[in-house]
């Protein structure tokens, strides 16, 4: 199955500092793994605990069919990872309203991988 991602949406890449070098294509940060390129996920739980997991599209370029975080994404030119969880909950989830949502740690994902992730709940 051919994938749906725009495969010319600009990611922010950076360097291992999270210091931004520049802006590359969605398939050449996917394809080549030296470009580290910022991405935000989103773990969202309720009162009881219970976590909101969302399965990927199969016409995802990456991990198609597999189970993730509730959402998740990448970082626009110009946009902080504040905004960027803000933006990708109300685009993925519909919740438009201010959530309490906090950083929990930077990391590269996968460990010692090409893509600054900062998951939030």
């Amino acid at each position: 199955m051919e994938t749906t991602d725009n495969q010319d949406e600009l990611f922010v890449v950076v360097d291992k500092n999270d210091k931004v070098v520049g802006y590359r294509t969605r398939k050449e940060c996917h394809q080549n793994k030296t470009l580290i390129h910022r991405s935000v996920g989103m773990v969202i739980s309720n009162a009881k605990g219970e976590i909101l997991l969302q399965k990927r599209s199969l016409t995802k370029d990456l991990y198609p069919g597999f189970y993730s975080s509730s959402c998740s994404g990448h970082l626009k030119k110009g946009e902080d990872y504040q905004k960027a969880a803000e933006r990708e909950i109300k685009e993925e989830l519909g919740v438009a309203r201010k959530l309490n949502i906090k950083l929990l740690k930077r990391l590269s994902l996968p460990p010692g991988g090409k893509q600054n992730c900062t998951p939030f709940f």
